[in-house]
């Protein structure tokens, strides 16, 4: 019962930081309703702040397969809801079908942003995942550099109302689905101060990291639970 309460306190404790984050992604990335000219948000297509916009391949249109270990080949299922890559959820391709498919080879700081199936799930990619390529599921975002605090991107991607947008613009047949146009077409609402943007990314990547590790410690608390119980309802540990 003690560990029940404990698992419990620590759900309600993290539903609660979710309803805070959200209420925080409301208000710091809605623009001033009111500001002075010089504080008034920017609004750009994508595709006038990137190097590249790009997806990839699957390996066996050119005549590959996947292989057992190698270079991590990311797909949609690979990238969780909150935006992480999870490596034991990706498949390998070899060195040389790597080099065929040159294009889609993913570099740190890219944002990958599913155009397939669920939409919009995004992530941004860091240096321990590499070498690694994509599949014609996920777009590849390479952003210019001083344009736009890609943190700050990611955050916009998962706010209400652009999953929403992202939802009317869909093409819809055997799934829902985007286009690289679409992506380059995407109208980003941003402050003109790098600064401030990186300000709100740091704020909300703070909230995001108190709920994984509250996360963390509702699945240790969980586990531990299923231990107790092991070790008391079968008797092999006894209270006396």
């Amino acid at each position: 019962s003690d560990a029940d309460a404990w698992i419990e306190s620590l759900e309600q404790l993290i539903a609660k930081k979710r309803l805070i984050k959200q209420g925080a992604m409301q208000t710091l990335l809605t623009p001033p309703s009111h500001a002075e000219p010089d504080e008034a948000w920017e609004v750009r297509k994508l595709g006038e702040m990137v190097n590249l916009i790009t997806k990839g391949t699957t390996p066996t249109s050119v005549g590959k397969d996947f292989v057992d270990s190698g270079i991590n080949f990311i797909k949609i299922e690979s990238i969780t809801k909150n935006g992480r890559i999870d490596l034991t959820k990706v498949a390998f391709i070899d060195e040389s079908t790597n080099e065929i498919l040159s294009r889609s080879k993913i570099q740190e700081n890219d944002i990958l942003f599913s155009i397939a199936g669920a939409l919009g799930r995004t992530a941004i990619v860091k240096k321990e995942i590499l070498p690694a390529n994509t599949n014609q599921a996920l777009g590849i975002i390479r952003l210019k550099e001083n344009t736009l605090d890609r943190v700050f991107l990611y955050y916009f991607f998962n706010t209400s109302e652009f999953q929403q947008m992202l939802n009317t613009i869909s093409v819809t047949g055997a799934q829902p689905n985007l286009s690289l146009f679409n992506l380059n077409e995407f109208e980003i609402l941003f402050p003109k101060s790098k600064e401030e943007q990186t300000r709100i990314a740091t704020i909300l990547s703070d909230m995001d990291a108190e709920l994984e590790a509250l996360e963390a410690q509702l699945q240790k608390a969980k586990q531990m639970k299923q231990g107790m119980m092991q070790e008391l309802l079968t008797g092999r540990t006894r209270l006396v």
